[in-house]
């Protein structure tokens, strides 16, 4: 029965007149197929990258302003305070020594909020260029959680 069924199957098929159809196939496709990895894995590497540029920028940034401590009270022992308008200045002159778009934006009285940009353009694929952002949070406490020192 199954024999009788197979013979009828194959009966209605042309006879030779596919052969080679998937190789040929194979042949077209799967550069383009390998194209499109390879440039998934060569454009997704690479937002991956710029996504931490922004954010390590950002992070730096943040650093940077925190750094801002008004030298004649720490140096008298009285209090190590960050003076904010020095601090936004600082992370607003890292952003752009860094080379990226960004804003530093005060969310309080000592905290302040800092955001970066960059555009990555695509190595391979022809895709449209991706906004990458990053960015980071500086709190502007008082560092010396302790008490004043006095010699």
């Amino acid at each position: 029965m199954i024999t009788a069924l197979r013979k009828r199957l194959t009966s209605r098929l042309p006879e030779e007149h596919d052969k080679g159809a998937v190789t040929l196939m194979t042949v077209i496709l799967a550069p383009i197929l390998i194209f499109f990895v390879w440039g998934l894995i060569v454009d997704g590497g690479g937002m991956h990258t710029a996504a931490q540029r922004a954010d390590n920028v950002a992070e730096d940034a943040a650093r940077a302003s925190g750094q801002q401590i008004v030298g004649s009270l720490s140096a008298r022992g009285i209090d190590t305070v960050v003076d904010p308008v020095r601090a936004v200045a600082a992370a607003k002159r890292y952003l752009a020594d860094a080379g990226v778009e960004g804003e530093v934006i005060p969310t309080g009285p000592r905290t302040l909020l800092i955001t970066t940009r960059i555009v990555y353009d695509n190595k391979l694929l022809p895709l449209p260029s991706k906004l990458i952002t990053g960015s980071a949070t500086v709190n502007l406490n008082r560092t010396n959680a302790g008490e004043v020192y006095r010699p």
